[in-house]
């Protein structure tokens, strides 16, 4: 009966007034900017010339594209061997990361070794200074087994893992991680996964924040309620 056709079309109408939501809004913008720590591995198996000019210094490279591509996010910085360091707390300016990033060599840290668990609990301490959710990106060779579960562990934090290593080249610590591992490439393939990925999970910890705004969704019920307008012409 047409009487029905009016009762469908004015339940989806209420329905759709009503604001139907499930997931909130999430903001491209503040998405781009959100506070990274970039740990970076100084050991002598980084100095291997296997990755041209070296993977060190490669390292540096791809840590100064992705610094360029995120441009006005808040970045940190740590460099770590047998012990992290905090070479740059969390600034806007990728400019000031740079002279600390040249001066990075194996020569100059004070004790060898591959901390990255202590690493990975310093880059939690900085971001935990942060209003907002932020991301660790490690920037290594390998993996030590000791620290291999508590990067697998991390929770709340978007992790993610560079590996220095070329192609055809494997590293037993990080063949076991659970994490993200992007392997770097000759372009900036590497760095813009990367950066999409640290983004999206970015959104995702931001989604969960009460302070964001609901994604209406009842323009969604305009569809089916204009199909059954269509049968009063």
């Amino acid at each position: 009966m047409p009487i029905d056709g009016v009762a469908a079309v004015l339940i989806l109408a209420c329905l759709g007034a009503a604001g139907p939501t499930w997931s909130r809004v999430p903001d491209p913008f503040v998405a781009q900017t959100a506070p990274l720590v970039i740990a970076l591995q100084v050991t002598p198996s980084m100095k291997s010339a296997d990755l041209a000019p070296s993977r060190l210094e490669r390292a540096k490279q791809k840590i100064r594209d992705l610094l360029a591509l995120r441009a006005g996010a808040r970045s940190a910085l740590v460099a770590y061997a047998g012990m992290p360091h905090a070479e740059v707390p969390m600034t806007e300016e990728p400019n000031v990361v740079q002279p600390y990033l040249e001066g990075l060599q194996v020569d100059v840290m004070p004790r060898q070794g591959n901390a990255a668990g202590k690493a990975l609990e310093l880059a939690h301490a900085i971001l935990e200074r942060e209003s907002a959710p932020g991301g660790i990106l490690m920037v290594s060779d390998d993996i030590a087994q000791s620290a291999v579960a508590a990067l697998n562990d991390t929770q709340g934090t978007s992790l993610a893992v560079l590996a220095m290593l070329p192609e055809g080249v494997g590293s037993r610590g990080i063949d076991q991680l659970t994490i993200p591992v992007q392997q770097v490439s000759v372009d900036d393939a590497d760095i813009v996964a990367l950066d999409r990925l640290l983004s999206a999970a970015y959104r995702r910890a931001l989604a969960e924040k009460s302070d964001q705004p609901w994604d209406d969704r009842g323009w969604l019920l305009a569809w089916p309620a204009a199909l059954l307008g269509l049968f009063w012409f």
